[in-house]
């Protein structure tokens, strides 16, 4: 049984109902902010049976301002009674939404902590709904009381499933996360085991575009291996960004406000998700280079998070400090020592981060890829210092031990030594290319562009055009 709200999400595959694609396209077009999540408590009621562990759902009318036709568990919102009595207004309101909805009277000790989740910004109606956990309490039956559903009754979760499968019953994203849990669990006492241990944290999905529509976005929640690190990748796919920006969240947001590396293009549902991940406060921005895929949204998030921008480009900056070699920046847990690495451009920054393990990374922005090579732009990049940072970064990499290059586009680096070295050999025989193009006749850098990248997608010529510009005045010099 997962010891955490979130680890269910990666199997979420619910698809966007087209009202919600019809609000979520209204509202990009007006810009408008969502509703206040008004509190809320559910209760995933179970029993055993001869058939295996089952729970109470219901089916709610089609006429229901909210969840209309979803089958749901027992719940609602809070009311200003619950918090009276001085005791805890959500537990309230669990016991006594159950007792008016299925006739169980239930106690509040007996109510574990389960699930949080909070309803999409998108939605007109939204709620700040916490699930607890219960067994039926013994003598007890559970009843259709309500008056707000077509129907109640006890299912096994891998029967709802199914159903919902077949498009029988339409289930929302916390439903069906707590259902794919339970039908992986054959008793209600193990369950309350699970419930014991069980990390809560709050789940806010987000509707996002995809390349072919609308899709559903869940949190991603650190790995415990005390990185304190992980990306969010940025809408903007494309050939010269790969899969599109990786945005570094760097430190634990549990353990205070972390740095945010590279905000990327200027997209609201990236900056969201980026103040979501960082739990809605950031302690600085960095920026590794002056690129728009990697450096457009800094200012806005700043202002949305109140933080300052450091980078090396001082028209970039917001607040008093910028960017510079040995500068020490430390947030929730991780120390950031910022190392000039030159060549992709004159301002890059490339970060070596040290987690709470003990472990180092680098953060390399576009200096490295994670995949195929970087562009040398001529005339703010320069080969030799190009050459020079790559031979920096394999010393940083042998001095500290660094187990993984973190890129500014494309996957994370393991063999941090080989894929430097690699770097270098391409560099190398790029070089060679070069020189025998130019022997051969070529004169322009175009034409030297035709030889040497003659089995390169031609979209990419432009590109390849500005690093062979950079070759020719580092072979001029040399």
């Amino acid at each position: 049984m997962p010891s955490h709200s979130w680890d269910v999400l990666a199997r979420l595959s619910l698809a966007v109902p087209a009202r919600l694609v019809a609000l979520a396209e209204e509202r990009r077009e007006a810009g408008s902010a969502g509703a206040v999540p008004a509190l809320s408590a559910s209760v995933i009621l179970v029993r055993d049976t001869r058939a295996g562990l089952e729970t109470y759902l219901l089916h709610r009318h089609a006429r229901m301002p909210f969840a209309a036709s979803m089958v749901v568990f027992p719940g609602g919102r809070v009311d200003s009674v619950d918090g009276a009595g001085g005791g805890d207004p959500l537990r309230t309101c669990a016991v006594r939404e159950t007792l008016e909805e299925t006739g169980v009277r239930l106690q509040q000790d007996d109510l574990a902590p389960w699930a949080h989740w909070i309803t999409p910004e998108i939605e007109q109606r939204r709620y700040d709904t916490f699930f607890f956990m219960t067994a039926l309490p013994a003598g007890q039956v559970a009843s259709d009381i309500s008056g707000e559903t077509d129907s109640a009754d006890w299912e096994t979760p891998r029967a709802a499933l199914a159903a919902a499968e077949r498009s029988d019953i339409s289930l929302m994203p916390p439903t069906m996360s707590i259902l794919l849990e339970l039908a992986d669990v054959d008793s209600v006492a193990g369950l309350m085991a699970a419930a014991k241990d069980r990390v809560i944290e709050p789940v806010l999905p987000r509707l996002v575009r995809a390349n072919d529509g609308w899709t559903f976005a869940y949190p991603r929640r650190f790995a415990d291996d005390g990185s304190g690190v992980r990306s969010i990748l940025a809408p903007n796919p494309g050939p010269m960004t790969l899969d599109g920006t990786n945005t570094w969240i760097v430190g634990d947001p549990r353990r205070g406000a972390p740095i945010v590396v590279d905000p990327g293009p200027l997209d609201d549902d990236h900056l969201g998700a980026i103040m979501e991940a960082s739990n809605g406060k950031i302690s600085a921005v960095l920026l590794t280079h002056r690129h728009l895929d990697h450096s457009e949204a800094a200012a806005e998030l700043a202002r949305r998070a109140g933080c300052p921008v450091r980078a090396a480009d001082p028209e970039l900056q917001v607040g008093p400090d910028g960017l510079a070699d040995g500068d020490v920046l430390e947030a929730a847990g991780v120390r950031l020592l910022a190392k000039a690495t030159p060549g992709h451009t004159s301002d890059s920054i490339s970060l070596l981060c040290t987690g709470a393990d003990g472990v180092s990374r680098v953060l390399t922005g576009d200096m490295v890829l994670g995949r195929g090579t970087t562009v040398i732009t001529y005339p703010d990049g320069d080969l030799a210092a190009y050459f020079d940072s790559l031979d920096l970064l394999s010393e940083i990499v042998r001095s500290h031990g660094v187990v993984e290059l973190l890129p500014g586009h494309g996957p994370r680096v393991s063999d941090a030594l080989g894929w430097l070295s690699y770097y270098r050999r391409h560099r190398e025989e790029r070089l060679d290319q070069v020189r025998a193009a130019l022997a051969a006749g070529a004169r322009t850098p175009a034409e030297v562009v035709a030889r040497v990248y003659a089995d390169v997608d031609r979209t990419l010529w432009p590109a390849a055009e500005q690093s062979v510009r950079a070759q020719l005045d580092y072979l001029a010099r040399d």
